[in-house]
């Protein structure tokens, strides 16, 4: 079943409306066993009320239900990590490549002042293999 602006019957009930269209619909948004049970004293009888509370909880101990019942939550949290982890991993990427062409950089201009290699090599991080290859890069 879909129902667009279900909040809408939420606040509805909430300003006090108890019209039984507006206290089931609302019903669909309950986040507490009370909240549920205090709303469904609108629309039954009290026996009926312990029969389908006794459901209801029966139900929210069924793993399966539950999953179901949070599926969209749990999607909207699993797209929110997925987003954290791009954005994440973008950013990291971003900063070490910065930090390698700073270190390229660098290393070419101690290349440019006749800096011994050795000490480029202690100094940057860099082996002495990836030096030559930057020298390669500037002499062509």
């Amino acid at each position: 079943m879909i129902i667009k602006n279900i909040d809408k019957y939420t606040k509805l009930y909430y300003n006090g409306s108890k019209e039984k269209c507006v206290v089931w619909l609302a019903i669909f948004r309950a986040t507490s066993f009370e909240e549920l049970e205090g709303m469904l004293k609108y629309v039954l009888d009290k026996e009926k009320i312990k029969i389908f509370m006794k459901e209801v909880k029966l139900m929210t101990a069924n793993d399966f239900v539950i999953h179901a019942w949070r599926k969209e939550e749990w999607d909207e949290y699993v797209e929110n990590k997925k987003t954290e982890r791009t954005f994440n991993e973008g950013r990291d990427k971003g900063l070490n490549e910065g930090r390698n062409e700073s270190t390229t950089n660098i290393i070419r201009n101690m290349l440019l002042n006749d800096i011994d290699l050795e000490l480029i090599s202690k100094v940057s991080g860099r082996t002495i293999e990836q030096i030559k290859k930057i020298q390669k890069q500037m002499a062509s």
